[in-house]
């Protein structure tokens, strides 16, 4: 069965009441000032950017408490630590710093 357009009256569907209320409700709910769904898209995607920049926050966190107690209860571990990053040393050692400037040449 094929429509047939032309016996529809279309003046008569838009001039209804009822799609003339859900126009004017659809054009509140998406233009409205305070909650479009424009804004509230956009301010869903911030939160989920700030969601997962709570997680990589945590993790870091992880990693730092860890760290952070290895250095109070652990003397080997803190004396590796100090070398690799504050370039420390005994008194009877010397410490050669390589960097990869020099590599190429």
């Amino acid at each position: 069965m094929k429509l047939n357009f032309k016996n529809i009256n279309f003046k008569r569907i838009f001039l209804n009441r009822y799609f003339i209320a859900t126009l004017v409700f659809a054009a509140i709910i998406l233009f409205s000032k305070n909650d479009n769904l424009f804004e509230l898209n956009k301010l869903n995607k911030h939160l989920k950017q700030l969601d997962k920049k709570i997680e990589h926050c945590d993790e870091e966190y992880q990693e730092d408490s860890a760290i952070l107690y290895k250095l109070q209860y652990d003397k080997e571990f803190r004396e590796k630590y100090a070398r690799e990053h504050y370039y420390l040393k005994n008194s009877d050692e010397d410490v050669y710093i390589i960097s990869a400037d020099d590599e190429e040449e």
